[in-house]
């Protein structure tokens, strides 16, 4: 869908009324009777996504073949637009392991030529519109009609504002949170802080890592989702407690939160294939994944040969803790691998969020704004090979700067 300012007299494009439905697979410029006196009109064309009403309309700057692509694009226009409204060996931790229902979460990116400096969130990036840009935050227009911008999603930005916060300041539990809220329009971030400060009240006895271990994965149930490890709802938080359900890395965040308010230090062990908790004790570790079995340092490596073989190796890095940020990318990447094997839309948002990590490798960068050309977001995709190009060299950089132009064709 393409967003364009013009002058002239505004069309209804569908032969229908000022005021009525619009219908899947028909194009034209979508805009209500009360827009026609203005200087200039928003032109929007393309197919529209569903079944509309003038004066509410979905807009954006890509092409798009789903209701769902433009998440955080959707704007509502209304008075006819007129009201002011070091690097560790891959072990294939993706590949599927013999146990029943399990697999490993993906692995950290490591390596690479990350980015420099903070990455804005594709909101900020704003794309010429006729004569106008767009340079806020709001998409609104003044009384001649002219768009000024579209909204970013909310939880993007609060998203990228969390990942500008000092690794040791960031809550690990609000960036889970924020992560979900882009599944979740609309979800209150403080209420489900304090659905985990309520859970955290109800295991106040649990003193040790062993015994919060216990609480959580035998006394309160939550376990692993060994029937549909994909399922994404397994690595949102708030579906997490609502269904005591999850994987490692979810778990995991879980336990870290809860011990957090109890005033447990514990930390992440992003152990290739299968996420652990870290205690004080640096022999002692959490499987929350399997009933929070505590482990030794050969547990852990005894597990890692379950899930790969004893042809993977072994290396003691894998039992060093990661950090918040790191964590985060990771159920990223679990969350895109989730949504693509189901062909679902949501994968747009999912790569949106891997994006605006810095560190991010150059190589996974690359897929990244590809994977989001192949799910619609064309303009997107460009902008973020073009940011590529810059800090390229040779013929990598003429590959990057060649797929880019492919995609802004098929914005365009």
């Amino acid at each position: 869908m393409v967003l364009g300012v013009e002058p002239g007299v505004a069309r209804d494009g569908v032969g229908r009324g000022a005021n009525g439905p619009f219908e899947p697979g028909r194009g034209g410029h979508v805009l209500d009777g009360a827009a026609r006196p203005a200087d200039q009109v928003v032109v929007v064309l393309g197919e529209v996504l569903g079944q509309l009403v003038a004066r509410e309309v979905v807009v954006g700057h890509d092409a798009v073949h789903q209701a769902g692509l433009l998440e955080g694009l959707e704007v509502p226009v209304r008075g006819a637009l007129g009201e002011g409204a070091g690097r560790l060996d891959d072990l294939g931790d993706g590949q599927r392991p013999a146990g029943r229902g399990e697999h490993g979460d993906e692995r950290l990116p490591v390596g690479g030529d990350p980015l420099a400096g903070p990455v804005e969130p594709f909101g900020h990036q704003r794309p010429q519109l006729g004569a106008q840009r767009w340079s806020g935050h709001r998409a609104k227009c003044t009384d001649a009609g002219t768009v000024i911008t579209v909204d970013p999603n909310p939880a993007t930005e609060r998203f990228a504002a969390w990942l500008r916060t000092p690794e040791g300041e960031a809550h690990l539990d609000e960036g889970a949170l924020l992560v979900a809220a882009h599944a979740r329009p609309g979800l209150d971030v403080a209420v489900w802080l304090a659905r985990l400060d309520e859970l955290a009240h109800s295991v106040a006895n649990a003193t040790s890592a062993p015994a919060l271990a216990h609480a959580l994965f035998v006394e309160h149930g939550f376990a692993g989702n060994t029937d549909d490890y994909d399922d994404p709802r397994n690595s949102m938080l708030p579906d997490v407690l609502d269904r005591r359900l999850g994987i490692p890395i979810t778990l995991s965040v879980l336990m870290i939160e809860i011990g957090r308010r109890r005033g447990l230090a514990l930390h992440g062990v992003g152990m290739p294939g299968h996420f652990l908790v870290g205690t004080r004790d640096r022999d002692v570790f959490v499987d929350p994944f399997h009933a929070g079995a505590v482990l030794d340092a050969a547990g852990c490596r005894d597990r890692l040969a379950a899930l790969h073989g004893h042809s993977a190796g072994w290396d003691p890095r894998y039992l060093e803790p990661v950090g918040s940020r790191a964590i985060l990318l990771r159920m990223l990447n679990n969350l895109e691998r989730a949504y693509g094997g189901r062909r679902d839309a949501n994968g747009v948002w999912v790569a949106r969020l891997r994006l605006l990590f810095p560190e991010l490798p150059s190589a996974e960068r690359r897929r990244t704004a590809n994977v989001l050309g192949a799910l619609g977001a064309f303009a997107e995709g460009a902008a973020a090979l073009e940011a590529m190009v810059g800090v390229l060299e040779g013929d990598a950089a003429v590959e990057v700067a060649a797929e880019a132009t492919a995609l802004r064709a098929r914005a365009n």
